[in-house]
């Protein structure tokens, strides 16, 4: 059974929505429904019945599904175009360009491995050893977990 056009309105409403529109249940049901007498809680209940409707759900994700193919890039086209940038530059003996243009290439292709060294401890760490010497101090044996030691 096909959805109701209210339906497919309210459907296409969240899923299609912008993050900055800001689309919530509540809002894509009164632009969807006739919610103008309806107070916010018998919108946010009413909205969330129909969002819950397997019909709907489906068809929010059927519509999801389809913009996420449009948006969709592979990795051999990204390296593809950063080839060409990097060739393009190269070209234009803008040697820095290309090189950069090269070593997202070797990042996207997973060449390059971005490490971080933690040289402090958190603040929570450091809370944890302070409690743990105050202990001591009073006799109290406490011994650090490894992480600590």
């Amino acid at each position: 059974m096909a959805l109701t056009p209210k339906q497919e309105a309210f459907a296409q409403l969240i899923a299609l929505s912008k993050p900055e529109d800001n689309m919530t249940q509540a809002e894509a049901y009164r632009r969807s429904y006739n919610a103008s007498n309806m107070t916010d809680k018998t919108i946010w209940e009413r909205a969330s019945v129909v969002a819950a409707d397997s019909k709907v759900k489906a068809r929010i994700e059927e519509l999801r599904d389809k913009v996420a193919e449009k948006a969709a890039i592979t990795l051999a086209e990204h390296l593809a175009e950063l080839k060409s940038l990097r060739d393009a530059a190269r070209d234009d003996l803008k040697f820095g360009p290309a090189i950069q243009a090269e070593i997202a290439r070797g990042k996207a292709g997973g060449l390059y491995i971005d490490r971080l060294e933690v040289t402090k401890k958190t603040d929570e760490l450091e809370e944890l050893e302070a409690a743990r010497e105050f202990l001591a101090s009073r006799g109290i044996d406490v011994k650090a977990p490894a992480t600590l030691q």
